[in-house]
């Protein structure tokens, strides 16, 4: 596997951080809020000492901020958010991630099938 730098934004009690590391995203997914007025990014990366970094970044919904809603929920208004967690294993993140997903990418990362090289 190749490895590259990765940079996360991570806010923690109202500071900007970044957090820089060695890893491969093996993972990732979006998930909008039942009502649209937050979207939540989801991703795992895994690291050259076999650890996993777990991402999740909650912001406003701008793509619904133009809509003709008088009552509409103002972007600006909402907090953003960020989870960051390392895991030695993927069990750990059990509860957060769907069981299905969890179970795949742990037989996908035992059989070191992340990264496939394609001769075409």
């Amino acid at each position: 596997m190749e490895f590259s730098t990765i940079t996360l934004k991570v806010i923690e009690n109202g500071i900007r951080q970044q957090k820089v590391f060695q890893g491969l995203k093996i993972y990732s997914r979006t998930i909008p809020a039942d009502n649209q007025t937050t979207i939540t990014h989801q991703r795992i990366y895994t690291t050259p000492k076999g650890n996993f970094v777990f991402h999740q970044h909650t912001r406003p919904n701008w793509e619904g901020y133009w809509r003709e809603d008088e009552n509409r929920v103002m972007p600006q208004d909402i907090a953003e958010s960020t989870v960051l967690k390392i895991c030695s294993s993927l069990d750990e993140l059990g509860g957060i991630i769907p069981a299905p997903v969890l179970a795949s990418l742990a037989s996908k990362v035992a059989q070191d099938e992340i990264v496939e090289h394609l001769d075409i």
